[in-house]
């Protein structure tokens, strides 16, 4: 077991090796994630490795120094996804696990933070593992949306699913989509990208009532070179205007991540989302894609939620999981303002909302907060 000393390129081009090559793995557990993501609020990435004869494992995580105390998250900004990988025969999986989450909790505790929080894997269920071994005061279900490439199309890349080819609400939009003249572009100049971000990420996030993504994300995500082969950015125009956008990530095993589909509201009523997603996933079928990945959805039963359902989505379930190190430190941060706690610890998951803002423990589920909550208030991040 030892830490991944990220001034060492071998370490980390060994871990991403070993991240890779778990097919239940995400992108956003690798270095090179972290190096995008962690300058933004100045975490510090933690990322423990154990290599033996019998599996590999690892986990990843980061440690930030908030106004009130120190906290060890495995997920930072939006998007991420992911915590702990693991390559080997599941008669072992158990140990490593149990070696992961001791060694995460003893440099918690070295570290004097205030809380951990991990998540589990959609992909790998490893939720009732984590939380037996993890034993948190506090957690919250969630969930992912997502499409099986080879299910949608056939091997000829025909798409075969059902409601595709029939007379549906989807079928209507997506032709309707295809009348009205847009046309799909892959761009790479960072100009194209900061048209979009300023022009309609900033007004639809806006619209909503939202805070739009932090601009150097997305400068993080397209300039950084050892990631330009795990990103895209899909556009569609209309006559020569660009009416929206889509930042995808994808990683070798053939995991894509929608990370972030923003287009301008005043396209929505001419299809500009069906032509979109409908583009997509034909590029996912002809460049190997295996899953496409939604992400979440806020609310989680509401008009997005189920936009990606008509597509023949599935759901799969996964969790945050937060335990309490310095219970007098979590105290004191329960005591404070949830405003507060947001604008200090932007783009962490720190514990549920019903913890933080009403001292409830226990797990929640996703629909309970948000419908408690204005959820387009609140970051997806803390929900």
């Amino acid at each position: 077991m030892k830490l991944v000393d990220f001034s060492k390129t071998e370490e980390k081009n060994n871990f991403n090796a070993l991240v890779n090559k778990d097919c239940s793995s995400f992108i956003q557990q690798t270095t090179v994630w972290a190096d995008i993501v962690s300058p933004i609020a100045g975490d510090k990435p933690v990322f423990f490795i154990d290599e033996n004869n019998e599996y590999s494992a690892g986990v990843s995580l980061y440690l930030f120094n908030g106004k009130y105390g120190k906290i060890l998250v495995s997920n930072i900004q939006a998007g991420s996804i992911g915590c702990i990988f693991y390559n080997g025969d599941d008669y072992y999986r158990s140990v490593a696990y149990s070696k992961l989450i001791k060694k995460v909790s003893d440099f918690a505790k070295e570290n004097n933070c205030i809380s951990v929080t991990l998540t589990s894997n959609p992909y790998s269920e490893d939720h009732h593992l984590i939380r037996k071994l993890f034993e948190p005061e506090a957690g919250m279900h969630t969930f992912i949306s997502v499409i099986n490439i080879m299910d949608y199309f056939d091997e000829n890349g025909q798409i075969t699913f059902r409601d595709y080819n029939r007379r549906t609400n989807l079928s209507r939009n997506v032709k309707k989509s295809y009348k009205n003249g847009y046309e799909f572009k892959i761009e790479n100049d960072f100009d194209t990208i900061e048209y979009w971000y300023e022009n309609i990420h900033k007004k639809r996030i806006t619209e909503l009532g939202g805070t739009p993504l932090p601009y150097k994300l997305f400068l993080n995500i397209f300039t950084n070179q050892k990631f330009k082969n795990n990103s895209v950015f899909f556009c569609a125009y209309k006559d020569g205007k660009m009416a929206g956008g889509d930042v995808c990530i994808f990683s070798p095993n053939g995991n894509l991540d929608n990370f972030m589909m923003s287009t301008d509201s005043d396209y929505l009523s001419l299809g500009i989302n069906y032509f979109l997603t409908d583009k997509i996933l034909k590029w996912c079928f002809s460049h190997g894609i295996k899953i496409y990945n939604w992400q979440s959805s806020n609310p989680p039963l509401g008009g997005i939620f189920y936009f990606k359902k008509q597509w023949g989505s599935i759901i799969l379930p996964y969790e945050y999981y937060t335990k309490i190190i310095d219970k007098a430190g979590f105290k004191q941060l329960m005591d404070t303002d949830i405003n507060e706690i947001i604008k200090s610890y932007a783009g962490h998951f720190i514990a549920p909302y019903n913890t933080l803002a009403k001292g409830e423990f226990g797990f929640f589920d996703k629909n309970r907060i948000n419908r408690e909550v204005n959820i387009y208030q609140q970051p997806d991040i803390f929900l």
